[in-house]
Parts: structure tokens; C-alpha cells; sequence
């Protein structure tokens, strides 16, 4: 069975607890958080990386590209601040260096423990109602709202201040 080119990224952001997404030309890649750098599928076999830091990043290429050699991977295009290495998705060694300098992280994963601990706290939180946040006023507070006298806020209550805007505009006509 041949391979189709969805098939080994996929493959290898299964493996590796990896999220993808589709760049602006349809592609499907795992972004990095460096820059605009992510790993994309290169052809059948291999996967390639992109190294493009952000502007303020001035040595990532740099020293991405010497431990791209040294660790056996094929640098295809090599600029000044940015460049691309393909590596075989197989060798943890060339994954590690690519997720590495890409700034990616596999998504955790829960143990039993964390699940279990997760759970117990689920099952004792109560649902929170409006009401539990709801202040109740004092008693000085009351009676000085129950007087009618203007509240802090800028006057008498909306309903008061409606019905006094209403007779002032039928006295003026």
C-alpha cells in the first residue's frame, strides 16, 4: 500500500501528541511556537522543518542549523536568519532537535493517578448559582433606600427618574 502525504504527518502528530493545522496554502503542518516556524511533510518518506524565528531572534538559525548537521538531518534551503532541514520522522534524535527548535511540545498525557484526582474534585464541586455571589444590603443601606432619598449612584431609581423626565417634558409644552 502506498502512502499518501496526509498519511505520514498525520502519523507522526498521532505519535508524537501533536495538533495540525492547514497553513494558508492548504498544507497540513505542526505549527511551532517560534516565529513561523513548523514541521511539514517533505515527501512520502520524509518530513521537513522550517526554521523562522521571529524578528528579535537574531541566532536561531544559526545554531539550529549546526545541530541540524551535526545530528545528521539535510538542510535544503539555508538564509541568513531562517532555513529548512528535512529529517526521517524514525530518528528520535532528528524529531527531538526539530520539535526543539520549532518550539513544539507534545500534549501531556494524564496518568490514572490525575485522572482519579480529577474526578474526586469533579464529584465534590458544587454548581455555582448567581445567587451565592449576590450581596444582601445592610440595614443602614435599606433604610436609607427605603426613604426615597437619591440613591449613590446618581439620583432616585431609573423608574423615578423616567416619570420625572416625563412630567418635565409635558409641563414644557
Amino acid at each position: 500500500m502506498k502512502r499518501t502525504k496526509e498519511d505520514l504527518i498525520d502519523n507522526f502528530a498521532k505519535r508524537h501528541r501533536l495538533k495540525t493545522k492547514h497553513d494558508p496554502c492548504g498544507e497540513k503542518i505542526v505549527p511551532g511556537k517560534k516565529g513561523e516556524s513548523h514541521i511539514f511533510q517533505y515527501d512520502n518518506e520524509l518530513l521537513g522543518v522550517v526554521i523562522m524565528p521571529a524578528p528579535n531572534e537574531t541566532r536561531t538559525w544559526n545554531s539550529a542549523h549546526k545541530a541540524f548537521l551535526k545530528a545528521g538531518l539535510t538542510v535544503t534551503l539555508d538564509g541568513d536568519r531562517e532555513g529548512i532541514a528535512t529529517f526521517d520522522p524514525g530518528n528520535k534524535e532528528q524529531v527531538r532537535l526539530a520539535k526543539k527548535y520549532t518550539g513544539i511540545s507534545s500534549r501531556r498525557k494524564a496518568t490514572s493517578a490525575q485522572l482519579a484526582a480529577l474526578a474526586g474534585y469533579r464529584a465534590t464541586r458544587q454548581a455555582q448559582k448567581q445567587s451565592d455571589h449576590v450581596q444582601v444590603p445592610s440595614e443602614p443601606q435599606r433604610a436609607i433606600l427605603e426613604a426615597g432619598r437619591p440613591h449613590l449612584s446618581g439620583g432616585f431609581p431609573t423608574s423615578e427618574r423616567v416619570v420625572g423626565v416625563r412630567q418635565s417634558m409635558k409641563r414644557a409644552a
